[in-house]
């Protein structure tokens, strides 16, 4: 009798810690592999993977929401005051629904932002920091056998999932202009691999205790530089910048290991700015030579970004056009890409798809004075939700902003709340200075 009793709760421990397991770990994993790679498989008009975030996340909250923070949730709900705020000035506009579509998946981004954020600053830091340098390891040497194996086929059939009706052109640009396939390894576009991997190797940095840290950082960089040759991989300087911001000004007695610090890392920013601009240049001259047309992401993600905002500003400047109402400003967006020397053809059918500027997209949405409101707010929460000064987490954000303007979707919450919980992970153990080299 007794030993049946000891079998039953050695089942029901085996139960519990499977169960743990399951909500501490595996469905961090899972939500960290949908912000990676943001497929948008559907069958009937039903966005599957949405369809299993959201119960995934919701399930998560309704367990665990006494380790929600309050202050959280109620930066979180004064986020979507002023969007709704600035559908109510903009109530005539015809494109209501899809204003109304976009108050929905902002809830649903925060959902799973959440639910994210509750299960990874739970993780040990070791743990954390090692799964995220095995998904970067994943990312690039997958890329590399995507590049040189017939395991491309795979990947492009993914890819082909997403909506890209020049797919072909833009793998004959790559290979033409670069002089090999750039790899996409499971997302729609290189530059979106390269984002994902500079989330977790970013997050990897703050959080792992290794004396050879930035070396380590640099090396991936690099080899990220060679294997993807997307300009988004420049990001990881700015990136990087803060990290040792974050990681160094917490400890103001570490003076000699800052300067340190920042001597590696101007010594860095030169070096990648010559490279960079030497193989750049010589992609423009294979571009002129192979007749191809050259990359337009700098033209869209800065210079037509910028043309955006002077024409909001001079046009709608307090409260702009209201959040997802893209269809109302389709004339200013599209007469911005072409007056920037962008082809009116290849945005007018996803011109929405188009602006890549966090602050070009707030600015379009919200005004000048809602965007003021939002950053503000963002901070606050950004503050809160990693345990240090938000104007940091903020900053990284703003990085990823310049490739990633959806500031109401899934990817960019996910993206915010991954972070924040790499950061809370070390400074709610008051160790965030420990082992800068």
């Amino acid at each position: 009798m007794n030993l049946d009793l000891k079998n039953i709760k050695k089942s029901d421990n085996l139960k519990k810690q499977v169960t743990v397991f399951s909500l501490k770990y595996m469905t961090a994993i899972i939500l960290a592999i949908a912000m990676y790679t943001y497929v948008p498989f559907s069958f009937n008009g039903l966005n599957i993977p949405y369809l299993i975030g959201f119960v995934i996340s919701v399930g998560v909250l309704t367990l665990r929401y006494k380790e929600l923070d309050n202050r959280i949730i109620v930066y979180s709900f004064l986020i979507l005051l002023v969007m709704i705020f600035s559908i109510i000035l903009n109530m005539k506009s015809i494109f209501l629904r899809d204003m109304l579509f976009s108050i929905a998946l902002y809830v649903y981004s925060i959902i799973c932002g959440l639910a994210i954020y509750i299960t990874i600053k739970s993780w040990s830091r070791d743990l954390f920091s090692k799964t995220m340098m095995v998904f970067c390891l994943i990312i690039l040497v997958g890329s590399i056998v995507e590049i040189i194996t017939p395991f491309k086929n795979i990947t492009l059939a993914f890819t082909s999932l997403f909506p890209n009706p020049i797919l072909n052109i833009d793998i004959l640009r790559d290979i033409q202009i670069a002089g090999f396939y750039r790899p996409r390894f499971f997302t729609s576009e290189t530059s979106h691999a390269v984002a994902g991997l500079l989330v977790f190797l970013c997050s990897w940095f703050i959080t792992t205790k290794s004396q050879y840290r930035i070396i380590i950082y640099l090396f991936l960089l690099t080899l990220g530089f060679i294997i993807f040759r997307s300009p988004t991989i420049f990001l990881g300087i700015p990136l990087m910048f803060l990290s040792l911001l974050l990681l160094l000004t917490t400890n103001k007695s570490e003076k000699r290991k800052y300067t340190k610090a920042l001597s590696i890392l101007f010594f860095v920013i030169s070096s990648f700015v010559i490279l960079g601009v030497g193989l750049f240049a010589l992609d423009a001259v294979m571009a002129e030579r192979s007749q191809v047309k050259i990359d337009q992401s700098y033209l869209v993600r800065i210079v037509a970004a910028a043309d955006i905002i002077g024409k909001v500003i001079a046009e709608r400047p307090l409260f702009g056009f209201g959040i997802g109402a893209h269809g109302d400003a389709k004339e200013l967006i599209i007469q911005s890409f072409v007056d920037s020397g962008i082809r009116e053809e290849s945005v007018f059918n996803n011109f929405d798809t188009k602006i890549n500027s966090l602050l070009a997209s707030s600015i379009l949405y919200l005004g000048l004075v809602g965007s003021l409101i939002y950053f503000v707010i963002m901070v606050l929460l950004a503050n809160r939700a990693s345990g240090v000064n938000g104007l940091i987490l903020t900053g990284m954000i703003f990085v990823f902003g310049s490739v990633n303007g959806a500031m109401y979707s899934p990817k960019f919450y996910l993206y915010f709340f991954f972070l924040a919980a790499a950061i809370k992970i070390v400074s709610m153990k008051g160790k965030l200075h420990d082992n800068i080299n």
